[in-house]
């Protein structure tokens, strides 16, 4: 999330890898010059639970499909009980 809100600042292309919760298969995240997002792999999902920065990297976990996101919920109930599975189209909604 923190990397999306700093990509606002920047112009042009842009591409932000961040890592999946399988090790060695990072999300990348694309943005072209025109303002276009997209998500590789497409199947991708993130958590999305506002709270405390400190946990931001478990609030806001990249995740390579629902699958993932059901099994990472589970290990992280305090934190993602209330959370779904969100798109990286939200997570841009959710910064305008």
């Amino acid at each position: 999330m923190c990397a999306l809100a700093a990509a606002e600042d920047i112009r042009g292309d842009l591409t932000i890898t961040t890592p999946s919760t399988v090790k060695g298969k990072p999300v990348l995240l694309n943005r072209r010059a025109g303002g276009e997002w997209s998500v590789t792999p497409s199947t991708a999902v993130f958590a999305d639970a506002a709270g405390d920065h400190a946990q931001c990297e478990i609030r806001y976990r990249a995740m390579l499909d629902r699958s993932d996101f059901d099994a990472y919920a589970a290990a992280h109930p305090q934190i993602l009980k209330d959370s779904k599975p969100v798109t990286l189209q939200d997570l841009v909604r959710s910064l305008r």
